[in-house]
């Protein structure tokens, strides 16, 4: 099993790991304060289940997914754990991940927004990672994405495309917008907001979810990195919650 596999239920609550250099960010000390291993619950920090972190979090680096990484785990908002791992780069001089190293954050809606709702509806017993897309979004059944499993788009090994360039259908070869796709102003028609004072045509969204439908599976078990499987998990997330 891969690094990726086995991540799975730790990549929910790993806030970003080090693909990048740390930024140099300075702080008001007044106002800031550390928080440090020692001073969290003893007993939750204990937990086996911790461990296994550790261990997944180390494999990583040894297995060169990451140089580095920062992990942080709240409930209830307590923090049960806190811990850093390796170092910022690859560079054998470079310096050590500690619990106030910074990042350029990047790419983190799915974990700071579609993951913690996910962790959410399962500690409510309301979704379950083993099931497959089909069971919580019907018209998908008959399709090739009928019997991929969340816990393996998760994981971005169940065999989705990287991405879809949807934007090229409505762009001309010049790269001018092509004509009714896209309005400055909000409106009935025009109500969804992709760009700052641009909004796209209205149904278009079904455009995207029918081209990622009909887009091919590839090898499943493999890791590729894939957006597409979470614009089905916002769906789910939206139809459990029943909030949008």
């Amino acid at each position: 099993m891969s690094i990726f596999s086995k991540s799975i239920f730790v990549g929910l609550i790993i806030l970003f790991f080090s693909f990048t250099k740390s930024i140099n960010t300075k702080l008001d000390k007044s106002k800031t304060k550390s928080i440090k291993v020692e001073n969290l619950n003893k007993n939750h920090y204990q937990n086996s289940k911790f461990y296994k972190i550790d261990s997944i979090a180390i494999s990583g680096i040894k297995e060169k997914a990451y140089p580095g990484c920062q992990i942080l785990a709240m409930q209830n908002g307590e923090i049960i754990y806190q811990k850093s791992f390796g170092n910022y780069t690859y560079e054998e001089n470079s310096k050590k991940v500690n619990n106030e190293t910074f990042y350029d954050l990047a790419s983190i809606t799915k974990i700071a927004a579609s993951s913690l709702a996910l962790m959410k509806l399962r500690s409510e017993n309301k979704l379950d990672y083993k099931k497959a897309l089909g069971f919580y979004l019907p018209y998908l059944i008959g399709t090739n994405k009928e019997h991929l499993i969340i816990e393996e788009i998760l994981s971005h090994q169940a065999g989705l495309k990287s991405w879809i360039p949807f934007y090229l259908k409505t762009i001309e070869k010049n790269g001018a917008y092509k004509f009714g796709y896209f309005s400055n102003l909000k409106s009935e028609n025009y109500p969804t907001l992709v760009a700052k004072d641009l909004y796209v045509a209205k149904g278009y969204n079904d455009t995207i979810y029918q081209s990622i439908i009909n887009s091919k599976i590839e090898k499943t078990g493999h890791y590729l990195y894939s957006d597409l499987g979470y614009y089905f998990i916002q769906q789910i997330i939206e139809s459990k919650a029943q909030k949008k």
